[in-house]
């Protein structure tokens, strides 16, 4: 994971064309075949798509537990490094899924997709950047992490994070403090919207998401 500063220079494009992307649907999600991704990556990407076709149904709350879950369970926490051979890669949601390993950034975009699938609003979730504290029984580790938020219209806001199973209020989760976060429209810092259309201006952001629309998911 980068540092901070690292990170923030991929808000620097700011006069880069604005990006126009069809909107996501569980009715347009893409076939896919063993040629592209193999016999077990395509399980795991079908299981995906049926997950996806029987959740729409649900409450809100058994989305985002459904979802969480199936991630955590079935992706293995592996740094850029060694999956893609790149000090900072942001995956797709079928990329994550076809290689069942990611790090936290795509854990993150392959739930807040997801959901988003799912029908809940994009303005209810945020990609959230924070500083996390880990407490070991050897040893306490600070590190640079992502995690997706999710805003209840009268309740406090959720945490979904692949380094715990459980969702669980942010006010809980006194292990992380927010840098910042974004989602298709907005950047916030200390909770004030600094920018719109975040996808021009954090690079990553803006590739995986031409990414997703070449793979037919956007």
């Amino acid at each position: 994971m980068k540092r901070l500063t690292e990170l923030i220079f991929i808000l620097l494009s700011i006069t880069a064309p604005k990006y126009v992307f069809a909107q996501a649907s569980i009715q347009k999600l893409p076939s896919v075949t063993e040629e592209q991704f193999g016999k077990t990556a395509l399980e795991t990407i079908s299981n995906w798509q049926a997950l996806l076709r029987n959740s729409a149904h649900l409450s809100t709350d058994e989305k985002l537990q459904r979802i969480n879950s199936f991630f955590n369970l079935r992706v293995r926490f592996e740094p850029d490094s060694q999956t893609w051979n790149k000090s900072d890669y942001w995956a797709t949601p079928l990329e994550t899924l076809a290689k069942a390993r990611g790090d936290c950034e795509d854990f993150t975009i392959a739930k807040y997709f997801s959901l988003i699938l799912l029908g809940i609003p994009d303005d209810q979730l945020q990609l959230t950047y924070v500083n996390a504290t880990r407490r070991l029984p050897e040893k306490t580790i600070k590190q640079t992490h992502m995690v997706l938020t999710y805003f209840p219209d009268d309740a406090d806001p959720v945490v979904l994070d692949n380094l715990i199973n459980d969702i669980q209020p942010r006010s809980e989760r006194t292990d992380l403090k927010t840098i910042f976060s974004f989602n298709e429209d907005s950047f916030w810092v200390a909770g004030e919207s600094r920018l719109n259309s975040p996808q021009t201006r954090i690079r990553p952001w803006g590739d995986v998401r031409k990414r997703m629309q070449t793979e037919g998911l956007l």
